[in-house]
């Protein structure tokens, strides 16, 4: 394990341990003498910090820099300093170290949930097995039954960034919106459908689970560049529903399923944020509104945790 990590970093410490590359900067020229330099952010499961190489030579700096890709673990020794009020770690070659690193645990650069991922399959069976209409819980089941598909609902991030950005954020992003959906239904009972809202809730964006690649960060799959979580979602759905189909004709009602997938189809809101129909229906505004709401409240919190630590 990490003896130093990006939260426990002040100006003036040493700094020898790795961290993950999350992305880099073209190297400058200095103004008064010969060479370059450039700057990284890296990150740990606790933050992310600035580091910058100020390199001695132009053409082993440049050669560095090329070498350098995000998502790769590299050993940095250096200095931790501020520079207008911002947390930095300067290396200066000789003194210093910015190397590839082979040998580190995963778990010590990609952040979690704080939250119990037995606790959150849990209330997962819970609400799939409090829904009354049978044929959608019979849906929800075939899914989860599905090893791959709960290991990954279980323990993928919701985003890259966004919100919800770690092991098991998927989950629990998804939970959050059952709870705020069925805050909001009481608004409005009995005029909405209680079922086919936990059910949305649970689905709208099972397709994440396809759609990025998860190592020691997050990167988007090659189903995710081409498809994206909304269309694999709704196919995976459909899928399920012609399993069910193939052993029970009548398992899922055509009423059902097409609600179910315009849920999915549409809880980005509008066709410019990538949902290829608009909500029609009291259960997919919900849905979308309360998919805005904790994904932007989640952004917003993470911002705010940030700013309070001076290397973010």
């Amino acid at each position: 394990m990490k003896s130093l990590f990006v939260a426990d970093i002040e100006s003036g410490v040493e700094v020898d341990t790795y961290f993950m590359i999350v992305s880099k900067k073209t190297p400058r020229s200095y103004n008064n003498k010969p060479g370059c330099w450039f700057s990284l952010e890296v990150s740990d499961k606790t933050g992310r910090i600035k580091v910058v190489f100020w390199g001695d030579s132009d053409e082993s700096t440049r050669a560095l820099h090329s070498s350098l890709r995000e998502q790769d673990v590299v050993r940095i020794r250096g200095t931790a300093s501020l520079y207008h009020d911002i947390l930095q770690i300067s290396v200066n070659p000789g003194v210093g170290a910015l190397e590839p690193c082979t040998t580190y645990d995963k778990e010590d650069i990609m952040p979690a949930t704080d939250l119990d991922i037995g606790e959150l399959r849990s209330n997962l069976f819970e609400e799939i097995m409090g829904i009354q209409n049978g044929p959608l819980r019979s849906l929800l089941e075939s899914i989860f039954e599905d090893k791959e598909v709960l290991e990954r609902y279980t323990t993928w991030p919701a985003a890259r960034r966004y919100h919800h950005a770690y092991t098991g954020g998927l989950i629990e992003h998804s939970l959050n919106l059952v709870r705020l959906a069925r805050t909001e239904a009481k608004h409005y009972e009995p005029h909405l459908d209680t079922d086919m809202l936990t059910a949305g809730c649970l689905l709208h964006d099972i397709g994440k689970i396809y759609e990025y690649e998860v190592g020691i960060g997050i990167t988007y799959s090659a189903t995710g560049n081409y498809l994206g979580h909304i269309t694999t979602g709704a196919m995976l759905v459909r899928q399920h529903i012609e399993k069910l189909r193939q052993s029970h004709p009548d398992a899922i009602d055509v009423d059902t399923e097409q609600h179910i997938l315009h849920i999915i189809l549409s809880h980005h809101g509008i066709l410019e944020h990538g949902s290829p129909v608009e909500p029609q229906t009291p259960e997919a505004v919900l849905v979308h509104h309360v998919d805005a709401c904790d994904a932007q409240t989640k952004h917003v919190l993470q911002d705010k945790i940030a700013s309070q630590n001076p290397s973010s």
